[in-house]
């Protein structure tokens, strides 16, 4: 069995990796070799937001000849995974599930660690989290400890209240309860059985003659509990009696939700949705309304029969979801479709002038990391003017994808500094592996706010550092 596979304990590391203001550039912190003969992983929580985070794995190399071959995996709870430098590592991302793997550059040193930097674009609903983490198959605990299994049931939900609304549905709220991890759903139940269920970040429902079954003139003795992600349930709510008026013949129950919506971008502006019909309950569907998610009013209004909608005006490059509701003659609302969610296609308009870095400087370095020395690419540069915002940079090492360089959006993650969008100095630090003594060739360039990606900048030759310094 090769050495590298005898592990004792490993670790997971997220934290802020995201670019900020100018300043000097310094070489990263070494870590402390493994002081095991293994290799491991580790990590820890940072900064993230729900539209997006960053991370960094670290791997440390106790043995003595460096780690060519590993795989780590683990699973996100939400958005897609980005790994920031391709030279050392590759990602790849089916539904939940990220594979990391190492490039020909990616081998880390007897002794040494390698850090790996991600970003995670979020879905806007909720804070991405790493589950399920394996290093060559062998699993490891995401939470940065050791901490075994979670035996503990989160706290019962408080304060449950609910009425019987005029439309013959019964919306219910209660407070949110507390666990030693986190709440990942709620169960709503009736007479003890369950018949509905909500996300944990979630505290009210609105329950229908279709999401639940709930019918005019009954009673229904209402309560709800508490889930965490390892199956642990809380103990019940207060219990609530809650009884549906009668049906007048005035038609309030709405029509069934429209299932199977989809998404597809069919242009740098543009996407077409689908999606499979509602039924009335009493009276025929006469039509769907398309909504667009942070957009309060329907983007789209179509028949009875039209199950399709082509949506313009968007954003190249850029993320959106969107819901469909039915809606009957007597103006009941369905509830939602599930969110589909698309990303345009990148714009095929010409970059503007200026829109190139300017004043890209390079320099490396090497540092002694336990018996491996590490070398390391800084560069900076001077942004674009003149273009409004810009998403992100991308480093090209000898003529190919590197690193992405990416900021925090100051209006959606609070206490963070802006990026350097719109004027001055951006930096990127780069681990370069391969032989000291190299010569290289680095280029960078923007993407705009249009989602189109700039000119490059003027192409810098750099040698890494035969030493430390």
């Amino acid at each position: 069995m090769p050495l590298h596979k005898r592990r004792t304990k490993r670790k997971v590391l997220i934290c802020a990796a995201a670019v900020a203001a100018a300043g000097a550039l310094l070489p990263l912190a070494s870590l402390a070799s493994a002081g095991e003969d293994s290799l491991q992983a580790e990590l820890d929580m940072g900064r993230t937001t729900t539209w997006w985070s960053n991370a960094a794995f670290v791997l440390k190399n106790g043995t003595s000849s460096a780690e060519k071959d590993w795989t780590l995996e683990f699973e996100v709870s939400a958005g897609t995974v980005q790994v920031n430098s391709s030279w050392t590592t590759s990602a790849e991302q089916q539904d939940r599930h990220v594979v990391l793997k190492p490039t020909e550059h990616g081998a880390v040193a007897a002794g040494a660690h390698q850090r790996i930097d991600l970003g995670i674009q979020g879905d806007g609903k909720a804070v991405p989290e790493i589950t399920g983490c394996k290093l060559d198959g062998e699993p490891f605990s995401c939470g940065g400890k050791d901490d075994g299994p979670d035996t503990e049931a989160p706290t019962a939900p408080g304060n449950l209240t609910g009425k019987a609304e005029t439309n013959g549905t019964i919306s219910l709220k209660w407070s949110p309860s507390t666990d030693n991890r986190k709440v990942v759903f709620y169960e709503v139940f009736d007479k003890g059985k369950k018949i509905f269920a909500t996300s944990g970040d979630v505290t009210e429902a609105l329950l229908t003659a279709q999401n639940t079954g709930i019918r005019p003139e009954q009673r229904y003795d209402l309560s709800v509990k508490a889930v965490d992600a390892a199956g642990n349930v809380s103990t019940p709510s207060n219990r609530i009696t809650v009884t549906t008026p009668a049906d007048t013949g005035g038609d309030h129950w709405p029509p069934t939700a429209p299932t199977s919506l989809e998404a597809k971008a069919t242009g740098a502006t543009t996407a077409r949705l689908t999606w499979k019909k509602s039924t009335g309950t009493s009276s025929p569907v006469a039509g769907y309304r398309v909504y667009q998610k942070g957009v309060a009013e329907p983007v789209r209004t179509t028949g009875p029969d039209t199950l399709d909608a082509d949506i313009a005006g968007l954003k190249a490059s850029t993320a959106y979801a969107f819901t469909v509701k039915a809606f009957d003659a007597k103006g009941n609302v369905s509830p939602a479709s599930n969110e589909a969610t698309v990303t345009t296609d990148p714009s095929d308009e010409p970059a503007p002038g200026g829109s190139a870095p300017t004043n890209l400087e390079a320099k490396t370095w090497a540092v002694n990391d336990g018996p491996a020395v590490v070398h390391y690419l800084g560069l900076t540069w001077d942004v674009p003017k003149g273009q409004g915002d810009i998403l992100r940079y991308e480093v090209y090492l000898d003529g190919k994808f590197s690193t992405t360089v990416s900021y925090y959006d100051p209006a959606t993650a609070t206490g963070v500094p802006p990026g350097p969008a719109k004027g001055g100095k951006a930096l990127a630090e780069i681990t370069l592996g391969g032989e000291p003594g190299a010569t290289h060739k680095v280029k960078v360039r923007a993407q705009l706010g249009n989602g189109s990606w700039g000119e490059f900048s003027a192409e810098k030759s750099v040698t890494a550092k035969k030493n430390p310094s």
